[in-house]
């Protein structure tokens, strides 16, 4: 068998499919969520097969640790100019609002109603899902309100930060009440707690995230604050704690079980809907995995199994789990009649952007990208029927990774977006008086809000000609210093309590020329 596979590889990948394509057939008859991480080790191990980029990896250097501090493998975007991302607030997203998305189902593309379809199974676990729902979330709102106008005095409270977003989770995608209504409870009681410090300190257990026990917010709060705690001064800090909550991942295999765990959601039969969990996910293991700094952070602080077989395994899952039709990433859910793959642009984001654009599918990609322009966030560019900064941002990301393998006609229209949306943020974002508008639904923080609206204009080229990948020729606009200078003035007053808007002003130290 070994050496059947040597020498004709081809049918390696056929056998693979095959087997693949009997585990989902099963599947979509008797789903069984639970058992997918052994079926599909079991397939690997069986054929070898793993479809990837031979092209992009060896570009790359053959090693997945070193791709994001890549800088200059011919013919790729650079995938981290600056050297860290801003962490994704993915409790401030109401994906169960966007009433429209994309998926496939068996390979064939349509577009449901999400909002419809989730309250439905929803109801279908809760009859009475519509007005249990509706009861925690009013108290939520009001809980909110309080936790608002403690930042507005500027007291900020961790503990109340992490229940805020524990709770939030399990009032918009779950339908256990009673796990809501302790959250709700321990939240309305942190309120009144003034001095909530340790909160936001590293635990025994070496996670961040000290008033929630979740394995995937403490490893989501936890990659944030290795990023935070990582500069060019101290570039390997030692931590007051070795990381060993991570344990819990330290094989292939746990860490495939708790991806798939959270990758398909059956929610009339478990009342959970698992989006948030899934994208969170997206966001940390692919940092933790490939951005080298954070894994010599974690090597230097008890993590001995971040090892290239161990990214392999996790490549295996981007590579099972990316929607062949489409190239995206999403939510599986499971339905009566067979799993629908949700396309999420926010989740495909993440992962394209983490890889550095080494994904494979690109064609399938860059169509669907602009198929879901119309559509609302996290499945396409919209918040609210309008563009956004942040989306923005991702959009253009996106555009610059995918330069090299677009068509001259996929440029122009590329071109004709981007254009809009600098249109629309010059005419958008900002007050009569030039400051910036704070969308409060959308971002947890008005550095967050100023980090993006700043990193998009950068990201354009919007202040240095030589970032235009995208139209080279053309002139810095009449008006462009001016807002430079108004936006530091700006965000310098925010920086020093708000890393966000730390990181929005060390981009403006760089484009904006001496007042």
């Amino acid at each position: 068998m070994m050496m059947l596979m040597s020498y004709q590889p081809t049918m390696t990948i056929v056998f693979a499919s095959v087997v693949f394509a009997l585990v989902f057939g099963w599947l979509n008859q008797r789903p069984r969520p639970e058992l997918l991480p052994s079926l599909i080790m079991l397939g690997w191990i069986s054929t070898g097969a793993f479809a990837q980029d031979q092209d992009c990896e060896s570009r790359l250097t053959g090693s997945p640790a070193a791709m994001v501090e890549q800088k200059s493998a011919p013919n790729m975007v650079d995938p981290a100019p600056d050297k860290k991302f801003l962490p994704y607030d993915f409790s401030t997203r109401v994906s169960l609002e966007a009433e429209r998305a994309k998926s496939t189902r068996d390979g064939v593309r349509t577009e449901i109603n999400t909002k419809a379809l989730i309250d439905s199974e929803f109801t279908a676990f809760d009859p009475a899902y519509a007005t249990h729902r509706r009861e925690r979330q009013n108290r939520f709102l009001k809980l909110r309100l309080r936790l608002d106008d403690a930042k507005r005095r500027k007291q900020f409270r961790h503990c109340s930060e992490q229940l805020f977003k524990l709770s939030r989770v399990l009032v918009e995608y779950t339908a256990h009440w009673s796990l809501a209504d302790a959250a709700l409870d321990r939240l309305e009681h942190s309120l009144d707690q003034l001095d909530q410090g340790d909160a936001g300190k590293q635990k025994p257990n070496g996670a961040w995230g000290g008033c929630v026990d979740d394995f995937v917010f403490e490893l989501d709060q936890t990659v944030d604050a290795l990023d935070q705690l990582s500069s060019e001064s101290n570039p390997r800090p030692k931590l007051t704690y070795p990381l060993n909550f991570l344990s819990q991942i330290e094989r292939p295999d746990q860490l495939l079980g708790i991806l798939y765990a959270h990758q398909i959601s059956n929610i009339a039969a478990t009342g959970v809907f698992n989006r948030e969990s899934l994208a969170s996910l997206s966001e940390s293991v692919p940092q933790l995995l490939f951005k080298s700094y954070l894994g010599r952070i974690a090597s230097d602080n008890g993590v001995n199994f971040l090892t290239d077989g161990y990214r392999q395994s996790y490549l295996r899952f981007l590579n099972d789990t990316q929607d062949p039709s489409s190239g995206f990433w999403g939510p599986w859910l499971s339905l009566h009649d067979g799993i629908y793959r949700v396309l999420d642009l926010s989740m495909t984001y993440h992962i394209v952007a983490y890889r550095g654009g080494c994904v494979g599918r690109w064609p399938q990609i860059i169509e669907t990208l602009f198929e879901i322009k119309d559509l609302p966030y996290p499945y396409g560019w919209l918040w609210r029927g309008q563009l956004n900064d942040h989306n923005n941002y991702d959009i253009v990301r996106f555009f610059e990774m995918a330069w090299p393998r677009m068509s001259e006609a996929q440029r122009q229209r590329a071109r004709t977006e981007i254009e809009k949306m600098v249109d629309w943020t010059l005419s958008n974002s900002f007050s009569s008086d030039g400051t910036l508008i704070f969308d409060k639904e959308f971002y947890d923080s008005l550095g967050a809000a100023y980090y993006f609206t700043i990193s998009f204009l950068d990201e354009v080229g919007f202040w240095r000609k030589e970032k235009r990948f995208w139209n080279p020729a053309s002139a810095m606009p009449p008006r462009a210093a001016a807002l430079c200078t108004a936006l530091r003035t700006q965000v310098a007053a925010l920086a020093s309590a708000n890393w966000a808007a730390a990181s929005a002003l060390t981009k403006l130290e760089v484009n904006c020329t001496a007042p």
